[in-house]
C-alpha cells in the first residue's frame, strides 16, 4: 500500500541478530520478503542500493555502478531479476 501511495521503499538494517553478521541478514533473508509484499525483484534491489544512497544523501558517491562512484560488487548464482532468491546464492 505504501508503494502504491508513492512512498519510497528504503531497506532497513538491524542492530543485532544472533548467528548473523551485520548486513548479511538484510541481503540474505529479506529479499524474498520484499517480493512477497509487492516489490518486483528490480524494485527490491533498488531499495537496497540506490534508494538507500538517496535516503542518506550520498547517491553522488554510491548506490549505483557508474564511473567515479565507489562500489562493492557481489556475484550471485542465477538471475535475481527472474528469481530474487538468487541473491542468497553467492557466486565465485
Amino acid at each position: 500500500m505504501a508503494k502504491r501511495a508513492g512512498a519510497r521503499i528504503v531497506v532497513g538494517s538491524h542492530s543485532s541478530v544472533p548467528h548473523a553478521a551485520r548486513g548479511w541478514v538484510v541481503s540474505a533473508r529479506n529479499w524474498n520478503c520484499w517480493s512477497r509484499v509487492g516489490l518486483t525483484p528490480m524494485e527490491a534491489i533498488i531499495a537496497g542500493t540506490m534508494e538507500n544512497a538517496r535516503f542518506f544523501r550520498i547517491a553522488d558517491r554510491v548506490g549505483s555502478i557508474e564511473v567515479g562512484k565507489l562500489a562493492d560488487l557481489v556475484l550471485v548464482q542465477g538471475d535475481p531479476l527472474k528469481d530474487i532468491s538468487a541473491m542468497r546464492r553467492l557466486g565465485a
